[in-house]
């Protein structure tokens, strides 16, 4: 009897063994790792969804090192990241004046020649700037944004690092890569076949947006069909088109289509628009007085908390320029869209509404008034709209959850690439392990015990 007590309490003694392991997996070893986060020319519709994810990373206990033109800024809102900021060089505003010049042209892909060149001269400086910076916090895995970026890629494979690629679309293929992350979702996305290496990992949504200023709140809550007008922080129209649709949306106000309107202005003046305007009817109006927001219905700012506006219930519509950003935001808050694309993916993006039914399309150069009017009226009150809005709110928000993955699949590729010289194979840092043990057979071998043992003392299995 003795003995099979004996037996019995080895038994359990070597069960309680073997499962008393160490929960945390990789994440042990962490705080040795680094992540260096590229982005050349993407800007914040890039940036913003690659640092979203780095602060899941952060929080798992990884070192975080952004290298951006626009870190100055991000800084105050990603405070627990490091920053290294890529500084403007003396031909910065040359480029930039050939490249907002052709907003207002008939966009083609010719355009993106100044974009090129820019990105050529720049070439020496950036790698530099990833290189030095790679060397000086010991990086282990690269984050690079796709956009005229290969500076970012060039380094990672010259010091032989793994890569992990940013993209917002599936229209490119990134080379010398170990992931490819892409920033969209299927529903949105034009359906299509992809390699395992190319995941789509989209909408990347905050979990924290600017709130509503007080002026703003005020606004919504005064008003119950309001349209919302945002061209970003890069983009802006012609003194004709602003004429064309300041008077659109005071046509449509005296219509009762819409009954409010905020518009931010962000690279737009008061210059930019002409001193008066003629309604349909002839009326003169004054644009200076709406300009600064003496009219009881249309509200004019500088700076708009985007997510929040579109989020509000009384937020009925979003004129946009079809930033990436801009198309995942209306979609998550079910926010039917008017495009107004300058260049870039914009166009594309439009399309894409528009086959979904959930948008539809201005011209930049063939803008017109009515046609302004009779697009917001239809979006409005097309049902086949509001059930396709419903369902794209619905997956965009299902969708959202997959930055966890993308996350996951960073972990993945970094410890992949930092084991794949030694003999034991990085599974070691990713299942949990016995402290005292190590392999699955101990498992077996503790249980087998258990089982030998109850059977000695007559207990029936």
């Amino acid at each position: 009897m003795k003995k099979r007590n004996f037996i019995f309490l080895l038994s359990i003694f070597l069960l309680i063994l073997v499962f008393y392991v160490d929960v945390s997996t990789s994440t042990q070893n962490h705080t040795s790792k680094n992540i260096l986060i590229g982005s050349f020319v993407g800007g914040r519709s890039h940036v913003n969804p690659m640092l979203d994810i780095a602060v899941l990373l952060y929080e798992r206990g990884y070192n975080i090192i952004l290298v951006a033109t626009e870190s100055h800024s991000l800084s105050l809102e990603y405070p627990t990241l490091k920053h290294v900021p890529l500084r403007a060089r003396p031909y910065d505003f040359s480029y930039i004046k050939i490249v907002r010049e052709s907003f207002h042209k008939e966009y083609n892909y010719k355009n993106l020649a100044a974009l090129h060149e820019f990105h050529i001269k720049s070439y020496n400086y950036v790698f530099e700037v990833y290189k030095n910076t790679a060397e000086e916090f010991d990086v282990d895995l690269f984050f690079c944004d796709a956009l005229l970026n290969d500076a970012c890629l060039d380094v990672a494979n010259a010091l032989k690092k793994p890569v992990v690629g940013y993209t917002v679309n599936l229209n490119g293929r990134l080379l010398r890569t170990s992931l490819v992350l892409v920033d969209t979702f299927f529903g949105f996305e034009v359906p299509q076949t992809l390699p395992p290496n190319i995941q789509e990992i989209g909408p990347v949504m905050s979990e924290e947006y600017p709130s509503l200023t007080p002026e703003l709140d005020d606004f919504l809550n005064g008003h119950k069909r309001v349209l919302y007008v945002s061209f970003g922080t890069r983009f802006f129209t012609t003194i004709e088109n602003n004429n064309k649709l300041l008077k659109a949306f005071i046509e449509a106000i005296d219509k009762k289509i819409i009954d409010g309107v905020i518009w931010t202005l962000v690279l737009t003046s008061k210059d930019d628009f002409s001193p008066t305007l003629n309604l349909i009817d002839g009326t003169e109006i004054q644009t200076s007085s709406i300009l600064d927001n003496k009219h009881p219905h249309i509200h004019i700012s500088k700076f708009g908390p985007q997510f929040s506006i579109l989020n509000h219930n009384n937020t009925k519509l979003f004129l946009s320029h079809g930033g990436t950003i801009s198309c995942h935001e209306s979609l998550y808050t079910g926010t039917p869209m008017l495009v107004f694309p300058f260049a870039y993916d914009q166009a594309g993006n439009a399309e894409k509404l528009k086959l979904n039914g959930v948008g539809l399309i201005l011209s930049k150069l063939n803008l017109d008034v009515n046609d302004v009017i009779s697009k917001i009226d239809l979006l409005l009150k097309d049902e086949n709209v509001k059930k396709n809005v419903k369902r794209l709110k619905f997956l965009s928000m299902i969708n959202s959850k997959r930055k966890y993955r993308a996350a996951d699949l960073i972990e993945y590729t970094l410890h992949d690439s930092h084991n794949k010289d030694t003999s034991k194979g990085f599974l070691k840092d990713w299942i949990p392990k016995a402290r005292f043990f190590e392999g699955d057979v101990n498992i077996y071998v503790a249980l087998l015990s258990v089982i030998f043992g109850l059977r000695l003392i007559g207990v029936g299995i």
